[in-house]
């Protein structure tokens, strides 16, 4: 019996032992070993169960409580370190994908501008032909005029918003103009569909007060 009981003061050492060197899955191991040992030594016993070894388990480990109280409060930090890493992993993945969308909705911009350019190049021809044409032969020369300035507005705003959204995608990607972002995400809201998903994303994501802390000029 005296066997049995030191083989359960060994596995013990050797629990404390891993806990000392920091190996928790070792421990924890080791921590099934012991009760597996305990009652196989229980199961084996004859008489009248002289030699309680499941308590004396229980008092083992109570022990190594005692000698590494950290080890509860290690596992717990360990587990928030974790929760804190898939957020963060979570965080850069939508940022990622946010600056990927903004160069897309730029060059969407850019084609729906195209079709405004053709209107724009009519107008010029407009207005070509009126100073060529003698007479009252060409088209009026204020219908042209009227005509460059209608088309040439959304021009400038497409391409304006479509810079926006570069220069938008560009900072993200390194972490800075947390509020021009946001800005440009709310203008983004008036180009439906896609501007307005794009910017309501947009907004979600740099609310996140994890987000916000990627960002020195917020967090300092």
């Amino acid at each position: 019996m005296e066997s049995h009981h030191n083989r359960l003061k060994e596995i013990n050492a050797q629990i404390k032992l891993k806990l000392a060197e920091g190996d928790l899955k070792g421990a924890e191991r080791l921590s099934a070993k012991l009760v597996e040992t305990a009652e196989g030594i229980e199961a084996a016993s004859e008489q009248g169960n002289p030699f309680d070894a499941l308590s004396m388990v229980s008092k083992l480990m109570t022990s190594v409580t005692a000698h590494f109280p950290s080890v509860a409060a290690t596992t717990v930090a360990t587990s928030e370190q974790l929760e804190l890493a898939r957020r963060d992993a979570i965080d850069n993945e939508h940022l990622r994908l946010l600056t990927v969308f903004h160069y897309v909705n730029a060059g969407l911009l850019l084609m729906i501008s195209s079709v405004f350019l053709l209107y724009a190049l009519m107008a010029l021809f407009m207005i070509l032909a009126s100073f060529s044409a003698p007479g009252s032969q060409g088209p009026p020369l204020i219908v042209g005029t009227m005509m460059m300035i209608i088309t040439l507005i959304p021009v400038a705003f497409t391409w304006s918003l479509a810079a926006a959204n570069v220069w938008a995608g560009r900072q993200i990607t390194n972490r800075q103009n947390h509020l021009r972002c946001l800005i440009v995400s709310a203008v983004n809201c008036m180009n439906i569909p896609f501007g307005t998903i794009l910017g309501v994303c947009s907004i979600l994501v740099l609310a996140r007060d994890s987000v916000k802390s990627k960002y020195p000029q917020i967090s300092s």
